[in-house]
């Protein structure tokens, strides 16, 4: 009797380690490229993490998906998930727990890790990585629970008058009313080009996401730093646009106002503008600086011109008039070619002196 319980004990355990060997599967057969290939129970439940895995060119631009890389396994680091991407470099992997998520890829001669923080149970995660020896770089970064959807990654095609972007491989539609800023910065849909990288909030619907909100951690703009004198003032504040030269400027509710305000803005004011300038060749502007000094600069300095009297006041010798668009003071100091006393409205006259810091002129003689 013993001997026939042993008997029977052993074959339940040959079959449990059958079983066990062949990884608890029905058919038997091993996992195919491109799945989950371990996790036991723990990948019935969890985050889905997918994506392709492609070689980077030129360090970090956008591959097609023909381009990925086979053959690459990527694991979870502390558990037993693990799947092999397949041909065109698509690997999918199930179960992955919440929280900070370590992935390693390794296969052809690379090796990298990359963490995915703040992973949710609920969440679908969809990846574009770039593997280039030991560097893992996310090109995109899609996770979605339920209808929210979050993407960030590079901007590869944009469509302004459709008001839509492909951030990786993902379309997303731009409603007009949309806000897109970049650190402080209120940007336009014109101001994100290709190559620049940005988060993007909304709610998907098929595979194209609605944006709610797209924040542009890099815009891909250059910063440029421009001096000039303001000429062809247009709008009202905050939104107003001028001119340096043939530059156009554009100034938003963003922009930050150094020794002055946008109510200060006037022609022939001098300026210092630092901001973005947009593929167009106009600047966004993010600094404005009245040039005070600037202005000061023309303090004592020589002048010369003619003109006709107009809006005489005062006594001699202290008069006051305007004179070829210029406000005109005489002094005791004055010398008066043509009488004092004799000078009137519409009376030409030639005047020299000098100029101070706020545009009037100190006549040293009036003929």
């Amino acid at each position: 009797m013993i001997l026939r319980h042993l008997r029977s004990l052993s074959a339940v355990l040959a079959f449990l380690a059958l079983t066990a060997a062949c990884g608890g599967s029905d058919s038997g057969s091993p996992a195919a490229p491109g799945t989950v290939e371990s996790g036991g129970s723990s990948a019935t439940s969890g985050a889905t993490v997918s994506g392709v895995v492609s070689s980077a060119i030129g360090g970090a631009q956008v591959q097609a998906l023909g381009a990925g890389i086979g053959g690459v396994k990527v694991s979870v680091e502390g558990t037993d998930l693990a799947a092999t991407s397949n041909a065109t470099g698509a690997f999918t992997l199930k179960g992955v727990p919440p929280g900070l998520v370590r992935l390693r890829f390794q296969g052809g001669g690379a090796s990298g890790t990359l963490d995915l923080n703040d992973v949710d149970a609920s969440t679908s995660i969809s990846l574009l990585v770039l593997l280039n020896g030991s560097t893992v770089e996310v090109e995109s970064e899609e996770r979605v629970t339920g209808s929210q959807a979050q993407l960030e990654g590079k901007i590869v095609s944009t469509n302004y008058v459709g008001r839509s972007l492909v951030v990786g491989t993902t379309t997303v539609n731009v409603p007009v009313g949309v806000e897109i800023t970049n650190g402080y910065r209120q940007l336009e849909l014109t101001d994100l080009i290709v190559g620049a990288r940005v988060h993007v909030k909304g709610t998907m619907a098929g595979s194209v996401i609605t944006a709610s909100r797209i924040i542009a951690q890099q815009t891909g703009l250059d910063r440029v730093t421009l001096s000039g004198t303001l000429s062809d003032l247009g709008g009202a504040c905050p939104d107003v646009t001028f001119k340096f030269g043939s530059t156009a400027i554009a100034v938003n509710r963003s922009t930050i106002f150094v020794q002055g305000s946008c109510a200060d803005l006037r022609a022939q004011a001098a300026l210092e503008v630092k901001g973005l300038e947009r593929p167009d060749g106009s600047v966004l502007a993010t600094q404005i600086k009245f040039n005070k000094k600037d202005d000061n600069d023309d303090d004592g300095k020589p002048v010369e011109f003619s003109g006709t009297i107009s809006s005489l006041s005062g006594p001699c010798p202290a008069r006051k008039f305007s004179a070829a668009g210029r406000e005109v003071q005489t002094t005791g100091a004055t010398s008066f070619l043509t009488p004092c006393a004799t000078l009137a409205n519409g009376q030409a006259v030639a005047i020299k002196g000098k100029q101070t810091g706020n545009g009037k002129v100190i006549a040293s003689e009036v003929r």
